[in-house]
């Protein structure tokens, strides 16, 4: 049996300028039918990422999250897999702008119980974020 390496991308550093995550949404505390995510819901996965690359690019801490702007363009339900895509738009001394989008990649058909890849991800969220970091140790 061939010995298999796998790659894991699990970069850090202040040369991180952009991340890619992807999570399958859950259909917990859903208060619309069908499964709808509301739009807190949505945007969680957004700060969550945003969160996860301040840690990455050693900034410290996890940041606080000082403003956010989301446009919503389409809807998004229980079970759908998305790709969050997050980037460093601008940087500060102590902030960091970013932008981010969120694609559903995968959509989950519950009344035929099945999967679908889709075959152009859909937009479901796109928008800017701005993080404050820790004054730097002298």
């Amino acid at each position: 049996m061939e010995d298999r390496k796998f790659v894991i991308d699990n970069a850090k550093g202040p040369e991180l300028k952009e991340m890619r995550l992807r999570y399958k949404t859950n259909c917990e505390n859903n208060h619309y039918s069908d499964y709808m995510l509301s739009g807190p819901q949505i945007l969680q996965y957004a700060i969550d990422a945003l969160t996860d690359f301040t840690v990455r690019r050693d900034d410290g801490d996890g940041s606080l999250l000082a403003n956010v702007n989301a446009n919503f363009r389409a809807g998004l339900f229980g079970g759908d897999t998305i790709e969050v895509i997050i980037w460093l738009e601008s940087e500060g001394s102590r902030s960091r702008t970013y932008g981010y989008r969120i694609y559903k990649i995968i959509e989950n058909h519950r009344e035929q119980d099945v999967f679908e890849v889709l075959d152009e991800p859909q937009l479901i969220l796109d928008g800017t974020g701005v993080a404050v970091v820790k004054k730097p140790r002298a």
